[in-house]
């Protein structure tokens, strides 16, 4: 186990030799076996439930003897998939290890694990990865939380080990990474060779820390504002000695935003559109999906909106690439910070809001969108047999948003709703339902309404006690 808010894959791939010949395991390869990695950001990384499986799924590239006996496992029993996390890792990847031989040392890689981990996952990594073969490791990346720590680190299995940000080999890495990252903007900014000179390229990367994103997040900005000189000089000579990480970055956040023209109206009104959409998304959209998502407000241009904030973003300016935060520290100062700091509360970002405008904006998708010409849709109304393929590619993805996630916006929210809302979910209802059905079980079989049914319900009781 390692504390880490994410690594490398270098350092990975170190760790993982590490953990190898810790055991005294003479070989000089090792098979990647599976790699997980969670996010809070993304709802399919968010929580743990089908972690097994997808590890299991993986493991059939061990060979066919494992491939085959995993096979014949979920064709046995196909509730596996979704079993609690123990039957999930006993029967698809326990028992076949323990049958078949694998003759190199396998790892199994959870990267930011105290994002997405429960009870039942702690337990399966104290109970039962114990019981693997000896050629079996697991790397697990985290923050050393409470429970991770109380229920994990003083288990016989496990080796804990601690990222010093401040020890040397960090300290080279961050200055090549400086020294490369400021020759990079020197050469896009045209500005002297030399820049920004040796005085103030140690100043930074002193006053870095060791804290990458913090780096990560300078350079970033350096790339893209108008002066950078400027602004590096303004960045580095504040009092950040001795300063927390949290603070720190909370200090860079504001002065990025701050260098955003808040007296402009068209900026601050696309401000809390677009950031608020990409902090409530359940999954990051590319620019145009959301541009398709938002089509009820023409004058709107995701690129330009957030251009002023490119520096806090990934994805903005490739149409294919989702777009996210820069690092989870920046959700945490808008939806946090912001809303209890009187000097930040501009820059709030409120989600629950959000969260309601976005399962509006799904149904109207799904209303407008979703046809009987709709690849994979209108098989249940002629005389086939089974559930009709097609290339995922030929719906959009604003049109697999919409059906994957409406009913995972609209549970959320605290009755009562508006009568847009009401009106568009009766539509849907109406003249859709059999359609998102047959769309989604193609893809997506085991979701289900039954959550939108009691949150039906229970707006209904609301309503009639009023």
């Amino acid at each position: 186990m390692i504390s880490s808010n994410g690594l490398t894959r270098q350092t990975i791939l170190a760790v993982c030799r590490r953990c190898i010949l810790s055991r005294n395991i003479v070989t000089t390869t090792y098979v990647l076996g599976s790699s997980i990695f969670f996010d809070r950001n993304i709802l399919d990384r968010h929580t743990p439930q089908k972690s097994p499986s997808t590890v299991a799924r993986d493991l059939v590239k061990l060979g066919d003897n494992f491939a085959d006996h995993i096979s014949l496992v979920l064709e046995k029993d196909r509730s596996l998939a979704s079993a609690c996390q123990s039957r999930q890792f006993d029967q698809p990847i326990l028992e076949p290890a323990l049958i078949h031989y694998i003759g190199r040392p396998v790892v199994i890689v959870i990267d930011g694990f105290d994002e997405g981990h429960n009870l039942q996952t702690l337990e399966v990594l104290r109970d039962k990865v114990p019981k693997l073969p000896r050629n079996f490791r697991v790397v697990l990346t985290s923050r050393p939380l409470d429970d991770i720590v109380t229920i994990l680190a003083e288990k016989g299995h496990v080796q804990q080990m601690s990222l010093d940000i401040h020890g040397d080999k960090n300290e080279r890495v961050i200055s090549l990474y400086i020294r490369n990252r400021l020759h990079y903007i020197s050469s896009q900014k045209r500005l002297p060779a030399d820049w920004p000179g040796a005085q103030r390229t140690n100043d930074f990367i002193t006053r870095a820390e060791g804290l990458f994103v913090w780096v990560s997040t300078v350079s970033e900005y350096l790339r893209t504002v108008t002066h950078p000189d400027k602004k590096l000089s303004t960045l580095l000579y504040r009092n950040l000695s001795g300063m927390p990480a949290e603070a720190k970055m909370d200090v860079l956040y504001e002065d990025i935003l701050n260098s955003c023209d808040w007296s402009d109206e068209d900026f601050v009104q696309d401000y809390y559109l677009l950031m608020g959409t990409i902090l409530a998304v359940k999954t990051p959209l590319s620019s145009s999906a959301l541009q398709s998502l938002h089509r009820n407000n023409p004058a709107l241009d995701v690129c330009e909106g957030l251009r002023p904030l490119s520096s806090l973003l990934t994805g903005l300016f490739r149409k294919d690439q989702p777009i996210q935060i820069l690092h989870l520290s920046f959700r945490d100062f808008l939806t946090c910070q912001a809303r209890i700091s009187p000097d930040h509360k501009h820059f709030h970002i409120d989600e629950q809001m959000h969260n309601e405008r976005l399962a509006f904006l799904c149904l109207c998708v799904l209303n407008d969108d979703l046809t009987s010409h709709t690849p994979g849709t209108g098989y249940l109304s002629i005389d086939v047999e089974g559930i009709p393929s097609f290339d995922n590619s030929d719906v959009s993805e604003v049109l697999w948003y919409a059906s994957r996630f409406w009913a995972e916006h609209i549970i959320t929210i605290e009755q009562p709703v508006s009568e847009n809302l009401l009106d568009s979910l009766r539509e849907f209802l109406d003249s859709k339902l059999t359609l998102w059905m047959e769309l989604l079980v193609t893809q997506y079989p085991f979701q289900t309404l039954s959550k939108v049914r009691i949150w039906i319900q229970v707006g209904a009781t609301n309503l009639c006690e009023n």
